[in-house]
């Protein structure tokens, strides 16, 4: 396997370091808002899944479905089916929006076994937003810094 890049067009090192041990190959992933991340759940061998509306991130991996934006708030014009491991929403970016419209969707794609991370939550929409998905679930959530201003969570059933 290369070794990962991590730019600006990937999610953040420290959320891969949190996220990488959860994963196991076949593993039912959901990816929001592909750019790079993609080449990250791909190498660990995931049955991967990532929703992009940028053709220029579509090109060169199987796993990206390419959709367009659609609705108020803007979100993938999709139809999931099936259930999904673990989501990582990390799109549509900010000038689309907040990434609130999964939640015209979320329903159908969560089990009271998904991990669902959200990055960006140092934002004021995404922070509201996984409190939302949180609350709506009653999953715990616990944010991790990625360094400077960052933030992500991690929203799940509580360990018992």
């Amino acid at each position: 396997m290369t070794k990962p890049v991590f730019n600006n067009w990937t999610i953040p090192r420290g959320l891969w370091e949190v996220v990488r041990p959860m994963l196991r190959p076949g593993m039912v992933t959901l990816e929001t808002g592909s750019g790079l991340s993609t080449q990250l759940f791909d190498a660990a061998q995931c049955r991967h899944t990532a929703l992009e509306h940028d053709p220029r991130f579509a090109a060169g991996y199987d796993s990206i479905v390419l959709v367009p934006l659609a609705g108020d708030p803007p979100w993938y014009d999709w139809e999931p089916t099936c259930a999904y491991e673990l989501i990582l929403i990390d799109g549509p970016p900010k000038y689309a929006g907040s990434r609130a419209g999964i939640l015209r969707v979320i329903d159908r794609l969560v089990t009271d076994r998904t991990v669902i991370v959200l990055d960006d939550t140092n934002r004021s929409e995404e922070d509201q937003l996984a409190g939302r998905l949180a609350g709506r679930f009653g999953f715990q959530r616990i944010d991790y810094p990625t360094g400077n201003t960052r933030r992500f969570s991690i929203i799940r059933r509580p360990h018992q």
